[in-house]
């Protein structure tokens, strides 16, 4: 074998990354490591969807549904999952957060920070604020009800801090909303109510899952 090869083994990999880390401790790592880096939801049918049953971290999610399609009731289902095990972030700018429903879901009120800035521009500046100086790892932007497209740049910066922070941040956003360029997220799941304890959610988008399957949700009685 020439020595310019590029081929290396395990050890070889490894002597690579600490000798980077001595500069850039938080630079190298081996990407299956970075995929073994998920967040399991505590819905079995929606963790199934992805190769170690979780979303894997550092992505930018949008949950999005028709009015009473149930896609709150997901994100506080996935919510509750979030504040077991940290800190959560929820901004909304429309002050529509119910603290009663999200307690009745199961959401540990005390780890979950609750911002409702006077504009969706700072409420993203704030996001990015917050994974900048690791303060929570999970965000939700409330966007339901807004109309103008987010600034392509804060969507680029917020997915950026999230992989570093390795962190999620979810989207709640109504159908047949543009406001986020469907590049911009790793996720798109649809939701619709079956019926008063069943949610369907499909993968619209996805560069993480397979596109197109749809899954049933069981609601807590």
């Amino acid at each position: 074998m020439g020595p310019n090869n590029i081929d290396r083994t395990p050890h070889d990999l490894a002597e690579l990354r600490r000798l980077i880390r001595l500069k850039w401790p938080t630079a190298a790592g081996l990407a299956s490591e970075r995929l073994n880096l998920a967040f399991g939801t505590g819905i079995p049918a929606l963790d199934s969807l992805f190769p170690h049953h979780g979303i894997p971290c550092g992505q930018l999610l949008e949950l999005t549904g028709t009015p009473s399609s149930g896609k709150t009731s997901l994100l506080f289902t996935i919510l509750a999952a979030l504040t077991r095990n940290g800190r959560a972030v929820y901004i909304d700018p429309g002050r529509s957060f119910f603290p009663a429903a999200a307690a009745a879901a199961g959401i540990d009120l005390d780890r979950l920070l609750t911002v409702a800035p006077a504009a969706v521009p700072t409420g993203l500046r704030v996001a990015e604020l917050l994974l900048r100086h690791n303060i929570a790892p999970w965000i939700v932007l409330d966007l339901v009800g807004q109309t103008a497209p987010l600034p392509t740049i804060m969507l680029h910066r917020l997915r950026i801090g999230a992989g570093r922070a390795r962190g999620l941040i979810f989207f709640l956003t109504e159908n047949n909303s543009s406001i986020i360029p469907p590049s911009l997220v790793a996720l798109r799941l649809e939701i619709r109510r079956i019926d008063r304890r069943t949610l369907g959610v499909t993968v619209a988008k996805s560069r993480i899952s397979r596109e197109g399957v749809i899954v049933e949700v069981p609601l807590e009685s």
